[in-house]
């Protein structure tokens, strides 16, 4: 949306994993709860009270735990992932994400 102050992508688990703004007025940001599953509701609630236009993207969801570097694996090994994320596939690759998720799960 071009008309746009604000764009978020809310997440699964009610954050957001991205935000784009024109303009960042002093204190938008403060008191706001941080890792919950309110944030991105809170977020947009006070973008808007400041009279903030904010336009919504379609959700995902985000890496926070062991849980969802599990699911980014098995989606990057998955038919054509590696190909969809390049760059992510070559750090999960250097950091030897699957055998360390490997350890964890048999720990």
């Amino acid at each position: 949306d071009a008309a746009a102050d604000v764009v978020l992508g809310p997440t699964e688990d009610g954050g957001y994993d991205i935000i784009g703004l024109r303009v960042c007025p002093p204190g938008l940001f403060d008191g706001l709860p941080w890792s919950q599953p309110t944030t991105f509701e809170a977020s947009k609630r006070r973008f808007e009270e400041r009279g903030l236009r904010v336009s919504v993207l379609d959700a995902w969801w985000d890496v926070d735990e062991a849980s969802d570097l599990q699911r980014l694996q098995e989606l990057l090994a998955g038919e054509g992932g590696a190909e969809r994320a390049p760059a992510t596939a070559a750090v999960c690759a250097e950091l030897k994400l699957g055998a360390l998720l490997a350890d964890t799960a048999s720990a």
